[in-house]
């Protein structure tokens, strides 16, 4: 389809989705008499409506001036929303009933009430329904944020429309987000600390990971702490800059939406007598209602029989989000491993929220690369093989994160450790390759990087299917792959030549983020 039949096309499917979203939230009206419990879910579900049916009013005023492959992933979107609206509301349908003649198909005009005997079933149902409309807002809100990336100018007046209006609540985050894209230039946020803020900090570490929580006296609120050592024969200048801009933009980022914790600020710190820092410490805060942080890397040694099956699906999901958010906000990450992921734990519930951290390579993603490395394999593990090594080959574009993204949900998926740890007598434990890894020490250093990278695939290939499902496997294949010359979906440079990373961010959402989120459990 040409432009202004895809702009088209998408039009007429927000309207249909926007009818049905009115029949669901109509249909809900039925449980308005329910129990408390029920009555929240009820809630939550007007909720989700709400949002998506600004987000989708939006979309239908700036379909017709959205690029081709911006159109072609809205329609994705759109199609995977519809068919979440008509399978929720036919499941409601054996729960309700109407009580006027007006034909089911103008459901919105008929009275519905819960039938004899189904409010038993009602909250798992409800909750089906919560999980499909969230599960599709987790699938729009990459794209959706990468429209506000682009900064297409008829893009930003539609948005300047919804500033104080009914709206405004609904598409907050949208606004911070464009905020944040835009911090560097006009009014941009304080974003350093003073160094003595951090003294009579109560430090605790958290197991094997780069992040330790912080108490300060006199306050209830906990923060999150990790420090950057300035590496030698770096561009000390370039590392402040960059340092300085991508916590500006955290300091916008909505942790839940973007799975990045929200930045207060860097502390930068002074070896007398310096000019230059020689480290710098960012200080996060930790989200509301979350406590009791952990590292993945910790779960999977200990292989934590209290993550189901859906449970490793939804970390899944929420760590594509954080490494393609990390991207939209114009960075790449260079460390994205089980070590460099916090599951905080929420204070009502059980199920731990996966943020990625471990910034300390972290750069933006257009701006000049360090061919800097090491031998340590158990992080060349997670690099792409050109990135292994102490003078790595080749400069580091976002497909390399896309890379490490893929080993870590190989390990995921399997639900083990690839680094597994003994005791040291005098110093800090000694990382060794786990079984799970099926590699012995001799076979994991980087002069056998490709040797390496084959045989995860060849792991992903065969363990990932009985575990977790031939789609997630394909997924991971195809992060695992993605710098191939033959990867359909990736491979070719060519095809993502343009500066900003718009055309890999949206490749990235159709084969990863899109197909994640679609996998049913």
């Amino acid at each position: 389809m040409t432009g202004v039949e895809l702009g088209l096309a998408i039009v007429a499917t927000v309207d249909i989705c926007l009818k049905h979203g009115r029949t669901l939230v109509h249909m809900c009206a039925a449980f308005k008499n329910a129990e408390t419990a029920i009555a929240h879910r009820i809630l939550r579900v007007k909720q989700s409506w709400t949002r998506a049916s600004y987000h989708l009013d939006f979309l239908r005023r700036v379909a017709h001036i959205l690029p081709p492959e911006y159109q072609q992933l809205q329609n994705q979107t759109l199609e995977v929303l519809l068919e979440k609206l008509k399978i929720t509301i036919t499941m409601l349908e054996s729960m309700v009933k109407g009580e006027s003649s007006t034909p089911m198909h103008d459901q919105t005009q008929q009275t519905f009430r819960v039938r004899r005997g189904k409010y038993a079933r009602s909250e798992e149902r409800l909750n089906k329904a919560i999980d499909d409309l969230e599960t599709w807002q987790g699938i729009f809100d990459p794209s959706w944020y990468l429209i506000i990336k682009a900064a297409i100018p008829q893009v930003d007046e539609e948005l300047a429309r919804y500033a104080g209006g009914p709206a405004q609540k609904a598409i907050s985050t949208t606004h911070s987000l464009k905020h944040a894209l835009s911090s560097g230039s006009q009014n941009p946020t304080p974003i350093w600390l003073p160094e003595d803020g951090l003294v009579d900090t109560t430090l605790i570490d958290i197991p094997f990971s780069p992040a330790r929580v912080a108490q300060r006296p006199n306050s209830s609120r906990e923060l999150i702490l990790e420090s950057i050592s300035v590496p030698r024969n770096v561009n000390i200048a370039v590392l402040t800059k960059d340092i300085r801009e991508f916590a500006r933009k955290l300091s916008h980022a909505d942790p839940v939406t973007f799975g990045l914790l929200n930045c207060k600020g860097v502390t930068k710190h002074f070896e007398q007598p310096a000019q230059h820092p020689s480290a710098f410490t960012f200080v996060f805060r930790m989200p509301d209602g979350y406590s009791k942080p952990t590292s993945l890397r910790k779960l999977l040694i200990e292989r934590n029989s209290d993550h189901s099956l859906s449970d490793r699906f939804t970390i899944a999901c929420q760590l594509a989000k954080s490494v393609g958010y990390i991207h939209t906000f114009g960075f790449v990450h260079k460390n994205v491993r089980p070590d460099n992921i916090l599951m905080l734990k929420p204070r009502e519930g059980s199920m731990e929220h996966a943020y990625l951290v471990g910034f300390e390579q972290v750069r933006t993603a257009e701006g000049t690369t360090s061919r800097i490395g090491d031998t340590a394999w158990e992080r060349n593990l997670y690099r792409h093989p050109r990135r292994q090594g102490g003078t790595p080959e080749e400069d580091y574009v976002m497909q390399h994160d896309i890379y490490s993204l893929g080993v870590c949900l190989l390990e995921l998926g399997i639900w083990r450790s690839f680094v597994d740890y003994e005791p040291g007598e005098l110093g800090p434990q000694t990382p060794r390759p786990s079984l799970a890894l099926e590699l012995s020490s001799e076979s994991v250093g980087f002069d056998k990087s490709f040797l390496v990278k084959d045989h995860l695939q060849s792991l992903a290939r065969r363990a990932l299917p009985r575990c977790m499902g031939t789609k997630y496997a394909n997924i991971v294949e195809t992060c695992l792959t993605c710098l191939d010359p033959d990867n359909t979906d990736f491979g070719d440079e060519r095809e993502f030549q343009d500066s900003d990373g718009i055309l890999v961010g949206v490749r990235y959402i159709e084969k990863i983020l899109m197909q994640l989120n679609t996998i049913s459990v």
